[in-house]
């Protein structure tokens, strides 16, 4: 309520916090949500401004039409009425914004959330198949596979990087190391990797001493060479005297 200065009674009618949000969210999604929130409050703002100019200009219209010290009285009126209308409607504006991103990231994460799942099987889908499509290509070309080192007699110590090296003929896009003890217990050292004849592998330093061999194997198994057996240990510091 507020006095326009006239002795009349005026009606400002603020829409609340809720009714911005229920419209904005609704069951639209994020994206919608935010390109409705940023149309909410650009319309808010020229309300408020062409509320904002309405009040001023009745307010002058009361200087103009009244004595001195009413005419005073009737412009502080109206001036004071405009500040709070002023002030109501930057709240409004505010709530609207802060509810809308609020509401916005919500549902956002929420749809996120909701197919992480999904996004996950399809990944692990589209490995599958392209692991499948790269070994026709490499079957296609007769591709073959060749172990350059480890070579026999290697060591190699645990917590060492040590390098595997290959050769390859042949379509062969991608391969899969792994290493194995003498009882064949096999472990993937990388898979999909380039076929670049060479990776770069820190032993782990909990490795069991022993020996063992390396494979590396083509796309959906369609190539696959293998190592000699070679010795993996862990180093010796050398014998320290004191004198």
């Amino acid at each position: 309520l507020g006095d326009d200065g006239l002795g009349r009674r005026k009606v400002w009618r603020v829409r609340p916090p809720a009714v911005l949000v229920r419209s904005a969210i609704g069951d639209q999604s994020a994206s919608e949500v935010v390109k409705n929130s940023a149309f909410g409050v650009a319309s808010t703002v020229g309300w408020a401004v062409r509320g904002t100019a309405t009040a001023v200009a009745q307010g002058a219209q009361s200087v103009a039409a009244w004595t001195y010290q009413p005419a005073l009285w009737s412009a502080v009126k109206a001036v004071t009425g405009t500040a709070s209308f002023a002030a109501s409607t930057a709240y409004t504006v505010g709530s609207g914004v802060y509810n809308g991103v609020y509401y916005g990231a919500n549902a956002l994460v929420e749809t996120v959330d909701e197919h992480e799942d999904e996004l996950t099987r399809l990944q692990s889908e589209l490995a599958t198949l392209s692991d499948k499509l790269g070994g026709i290509e490499a079957r296609r070309s007769q591709a073959s596979l060749k172990v350059l080192s480890p070579a026999e007699g290697s060591v190699w110590f645990a917590g060492h990087a040590c390098n595997v090296l290959w050769t390859s003929q042949g379509t062969v896009h991608e391969v899969r190391v792994a290493i194995a003890n003498r009882f064949g217990f096999w472990q993937d050292i990388v898979k999909g990797v380039s076929d670049c004849g060479s990776f770069t592998w820190i032993v782990p330093p909990n490795l069991p001493d022993g020996f063992y061999t390396v494979r590396v194997e083509g796309p959906n198994g369609s190539c696959r060479a293998y190592s000699p057996y070679f010795e993996i240990k862990k180093e010796v510091p050398p014998l320290m005297l004191w004198t």
